[in-house]
This record gives structure tokens, sequence and C-alpha cells, in this order.
């Protein structure tokens, strides 16, 4: 996994460990930090990681990770009309998608989006 993320209560502290692994991708592995994604900043924000945007008492879906669940389901419903994909694979990406979707603060969001595209994502 190449995702990770540092915290710490001083800012200054976050700074030096940032340029100490940047240092160590670049020397030791030839590699290098993203330079719009290696960010220090306050988390009363929020945190973006992995899909989620993460608070202190809550995770919520990124609005963009939802966006593109309904419309990949949308074009799965089409292929299913149609007789070009199974419905087993169509229920075992809706159940991928739920899993990950259970991991945050998301019941409120999966009922709306069962009324919405009419399938089972609230169990």
């Amino acid at each position: 996994m190449d995702d990770f993320l540092i915290l710490d209560y001083d800012k200054g502290r976050l700074h030096q460990t940032k340029e100490k692994i940047w240092r160590f991708l670049e020397d030791r592995l030839q590699l290098g930090l993203h330079p719009k994604k290696a960010n220090v900043f306050p988390v009363s924000k929020g945190i973006d990681f992995l899909g989620y945007q993460i608070f202190r008492n809550c995770r919520l879906l990124r609005k963009s990770t939802v966006k593109r669940f309904i419309k990949r389901t949308k074009t799965y419903q089409k292929r299913l009309n149609r007789d070009l994909m199974t419905q087993e694979k169509f229920q075992n990406s809706l159940q991928s998608w739920l899993a990950y979707a259970r991991f945050g603060n998301s019941w409120r969001l999966r009922k709306n989006l069962s009324e919405k595209l009419k399938v089972a994502l609230i169990k």
C-alpha cells in the first residue's frame, strides 16, 4: 500500500517528518512524494483518505466516490437489462460497494440510494 497518514500535534515536527520521508524515498528507493497530495494541514477540516472524508467522530464517503458508484450502478443496470451482465455479477458489485460504504457513516446515504437506484443497500 502506498497511502499513509502521519498525525501529530506539532506542525513543525510534521514538516520535519515529511522532509525525512522525502529524502528517504529519493535516496534509497528512487521514489518521490506526490507534490499535491503530500500536505500538512489541520485535521479539523477533515482528512480525505481512501475514498472517505474522515472527521474526529465520523467517516463520510467522498462525494466523488458516491457519484462514481451511482454512475457505475446505472451502467450495470442497463447491461443487466440487455443480458450483457449476469445478476450474480451485478449483486457481487453491489455487495462489494456495500461493504465499503458500511465502513463509513452511511446509513442515510444507503437508504436514499436504495430508493433512487431501486437496489437493496440497507440490511
